[in-house]
């Protein structure tokens, strides 16, 4: 199977940050896809808290947008051994100690790759190239 590779044409799926810090996003998210496309019989599942009530717990006014920050482990719990591989794969891209990724950039990674296992490539690849920016941001 070809490996599937970034196209430089798509928006990021995050704006205006350090770039070494999008390169490491952009390979998480391909890391994603193509664990996936080596994967198509995974069903990777996870959890991961309630974004209202850490809001809450932290004192975030409601209403109020926020990121989450921090490792990425403190977030996403994986449910299975799929999503386990899956996850370190992703973790892998990015690199470990000072380079792991965050929790922020694991949830790029984690929205990229659901909406390749949905839709497939082909609408992934539209998605990309025609999506305002701000749609992958939150």
């Amino acid at each position: 199977m070809m490996a599937y590779e970034w196209n430089p044409l798509w928006t990021d799926v995050i704006e205006g940050i350090n770039p070494a810090y999008a390169d490491a996003v952009r390979r998480m998210v391909m890391a994603s896809i193509n664990w996936l496309a080596e994967h198509p019989q995974a069903n990777p599942e996870w959890r991961e808290p309630n974004q209202a009530e850490l809001a809450k717990r932290a004192g975030v006014p409601e209403g109020v947008s926020f990121v989450v920050t921090g490792a990425w482990e403190d977030i996403y719990q994986p449910s299975n051994s799929q999503a386990r591989h899956w996850f370190r794969a992703i973790s892998d891209a990015c690199g470990h100690g000072s380079n792991s990724p965050s929790s922020f950039m694991m949830s790029k990674a984690l929205a990229c790759g659901m909406l390749f296992k949905r839709d497939g490539w082909e609408a992934f690849n539209r998605f990309m190239l025609e999506r305002p920016p701000e749609e992958l941001q939150s």
